[in-house]
């Protein structure tokens, strides 16, 4: 269903309790890892934007760490819109937009 995530197997019979928080606290790693990776991809797309690009960024409620990415790059002085769509969310760098929008349209 998400193509960014890892499928993660795993038995947690098979672990002590200070082992299924040790699990825990990796799998928030990773998760965070990936909002993290976002930023990164989104910090490297600016150099190339113009008035007409469009970035879409998939999975913007999937794990904390993609949330605050995502609040994160629509907050960004460049960006003058935001589409949340709750599944996906989409940046505009429009010039002719002067007061920054965002706009929530959950299907």
């Amino acid at each position: 269903m998400y193509r960014n995530a890892r499928t993660i197997t795993l038995s947690l019979s098979k672990f002590t309790n200070s082992g299924t928080k040790h699990l825990h606290t990796r799998l928030a790693r990773q998760l965070s890892a990936y909002g993290e990776a976002t930023l990164r991809y989104f910090k490297t797309a600016l150099q190339k934007k113009h008035n007409n690009s469009l970035f879409i960024f998939d999975d913007i409620y999937w794990s904390a760490g993609m949330t605050k990415a995502w609040e994160e790059i629509k907050n960004h002085t460049s960006v003058t819109l935001s589409i949340d769509t709750f599944y996906f969310g989409l940046i505009f760098f429009k010039e002719e937009i002067k007061e920054k929008r965002e706009l929530k349209i959950w299907i």
